[in-house]
């Protein structure tokens, strides 16, 4: 692979064997780097180590991207109907990709939706790679992992530029794209027609009415709510009479049935694309003049972005339980993620609350870029100074409910996050899991008697910068 090479040719002219080598990979880069990482781990014997001190990841699909599946299914519309040099251009050297069919969460193939068969390979692929049992990411502990987001930690779906400032928000199943397109009069039509539909059942439709214009109307929708139904694509394609009525040649609509995300697809927090903006102008381009007589057009809603990268698939979120179709909309500023375990880096970049925003796909901003500068320079993790104890019994009796208490002294803000990390002998849940006191019911099981659990707080502080940083557990 051309990465591994690059790297194994940049050791071999380190004149100082003590220095280490940082990696960057923005988008799509980001994998690449993670697999070229993993795989000289898997392969040491082979490929050498790869002496990296700093790998990150920036707005990476570790856990996929997306394109809303109504704009997919304009562009093979616009290519496969209309014959749209432009669309086709769009859907044969973008959409249809290989790379492309690996990475989208949902393709577009005829009336069928969901991944290509192609993402459940690259995903087996993927998870093969690397040291055992690590499902593709590198585990050296001398690599630190970082990621950068483009995406909204708090659930937010406004979309904003990259100074801050909110442009548009997206609403599930609302309106992405809408245009219609009229002939410009009979005489043309017919010439039109007599090139572009020569013969068949069109002419015998015609035959049977005077034409005063031909018509086609298209309407784009954001995907659905969760778990609802809802239309994303409507092309109507007609011929106006003479006297008003309307004579259909076709009429094509798909809908689709959005999976349990917790939020529509489009909207989910991520970094954000124009792939809207790419494919009106492409129609724009095309339609204007296609076969010579759709020349008047109406454009009206138009939107620019959608959700690109989820959050979540940048932070490769609950990367070993499959979990990114859960709740995309989730509140994850509330906790430290690499404190929880939910994400396999090491640190990752959060504005405060009160700056949090989507933002354009790989495009950084000042904090950002100084994050990054920092990471690079390797500065020294802030002091945290606190002192915990855990208030509650060190026995309990079986089927009782019984209370634990988080008791801090410091000068933070503090979050507990409980778990029960071993249980033997009895059953064992917990009620109020991220509060500062929990509850956890206990219940009869094999050998109840001698039976136990382990209960462990994960202590999250908020630092007056508003970051999230991991104090460790007890």
């Amino acid at each position: 692979m051309i990465l591994v090479k690059l790297i194994q040719q940049t050791k071999s002219k380190m004149s100082d064997q003590n220095e280490k080598i940082t990696i960057i990979g923005p988008s799509m880069g980001g994998l690449i780097a993670r697999y070229a990482l993993a795989y000289m781990e898997k392969n040491v014997a082979i490929t050498g180590s790869h002496n990296c001190k700093l790998y990150i990841s920036q707005d990476a699909p570790h856990l996929g991207a997306n394109i809303p599946i109504g704009i997919q299914a304009l562009i093979r519309n616009l290519s496969d109907g209309y014959g749209i040099a432009t669309a086709e251009d769009f859907l044969h050297n973008k959409l249809d990709q290989p790379a492309t069919k690996e990475l989208l969460l949902s393709h577009i193939r005829g009336n069928n939706f969901g991944a290509d068969a192609l993402r459940y390979t690259f995903i087996q692929n993927q998870n093969n790679n690397g040291p055992q049992g690590n499902l593709g990411w590198p585990k050296d502990p001398g690599l630190q992992k970082i990621a950068i987001v483009n995406g909204s930690l708090t659930g937010k779906t406004s979309i904003a530029d990259v100074t801050g400032n909110g442009i548009e928000r997206v609403t599930a199943g609302g309106k992405i794209f809408e245009m219609d397109v009229t002939s410009s009069g009979l005489g043309t039509v017919i010439l039109g027609l007599g090139i572009g539909f020569a013969g068949g059942p069109l002419l015998g439709i015609l035959s049977a009415a005077v034409v005063k214009s031909i018509r086609s109307s298209w309407e784009i929708n954001y995907t659905p709510g969760n778990g609802t139904t809802g239309q994303i694509f409507k092309n109507r394609f007609y011929f106006r009479t003479l006297f008003g009525g309307d004579i259909d040649y076709s009429n094509v609509t798909h809908s689709i049935a959005s999976f349990n995300q917790g939020i529509s697809l489009d909207a989910a927090p991520g970094g954000l694309y124009n792939a809207p903006e790419q494919v009106f102008d492409a129609a724009d381009k095309g339609l204007t003049g296609i076969y010579n007589f759709m020349t008047n057009m109406n454009i009206g809603t138009h939107k620019k972005y959608a959700s690109f990268i989820p959050t979540k698939s940048a932070l490769g979120f609950h990367w070993n339980t499959d979990k990114l179709a859960t709740n995309l909309g989730e509140d994850l500023s509330n906790r430290n993620l690499v404190c929880t375990g939910e994400i396999p880096f090491n640190d990752y970049f959060q504005l405060s609350t009160s700056l949090d925003e989507n933002t354009e796909h790989i495009k950084l901003n000042q904090l950002s870029a100084l994050f990054i500068s920092q990471k690079m320079g390797l500065s020294p993790p802030p002091i945290i100074n606190y002192t915990v104890n855990i208030e509650g019994p060190k026995g309990v009796q079986t089927g009782s409910n019984t209370k634990f208490t988080a008791l801090y002294q410091g000068n933070f803000q503090f979050f507990t996050k409980w778990s029960i990390e071993e249980k033997s002998g009895i059953s064992a849940s917990i009620t109020y899991p991220d509060s500062p006191t929990c509850e956890i019911l206990t219940g009869n099981g094999t050998g109840s008697e001698n039976g136990y659990f382990v209960l462990k707080a994960t202590t999250t502080v908020k630092l007056s910068t508003g970051e999230m940083v991991c104090a460790g557990s007890i």
